[in-house]
């Protein structure tokens, strides 16, 4: 009952999920069954078996979170996309503080729009973090 050791390493190799391995050709990510390619200032993901776009989304953590998804269960995570949104909201959100601290010269406003800034600015890192966890943990 001995196996030769070929058969041993077909038999790992048939079970490793091409979805945990992605790689980078070009501007394009590959995750199994799933592209991520940059497209007019957001990132569409590709199901390259049934040749059709999945969705669109405003950030590369969210576009390789859902691709991942996708590639594993071929369903679209809803989650993820809500909260790729509420981080594109508060992305813009910070980008209006921004130009609000940098233009007015009413002081008073300079420090409501800082204080505003530094609100949206967290909640956008608490956001990536939560995409970052789909990402990483296999559930």
């Amino acid at each position: 009952m001995n196996k030769s050791q070929a058969e041993v390493l077909s038999e790992l190799l048939n079970k490793i999920d091409p979805s945990d391995f992605p790689f980078i050709k070009g501007n394009t990510i590959h995750i199994g069954k799933t592209i991520v390619r940059p497209s007019r200032g957001k990132y569409a993901i590709f199901d390259i078996k049934e040749n059709c776009m999945v969705c669109k989304t405003f950030s590369k953590h969210s576009a390789v979170a859902i691709a991942k998804r996708y590639a594993k269960t071929s369903k679209l995570e809803n989650k993820i996309k809500e909260l790729d949104d509420e981080l594109n909201k508060h992305y813009n959100d910070c980008l209006f503080y921004m130009h609000t601290m940098n233009t007015s010269s009413n002081p008073i406003r300079v420090d409501v729009a800082e204080m505003r800034y530094d609100i949206s600015f967290e909640k956008s890192l608490l956001i990536k973090e939560k995409i970052d966890k789909f990402i990483f943990d296999d559930k």
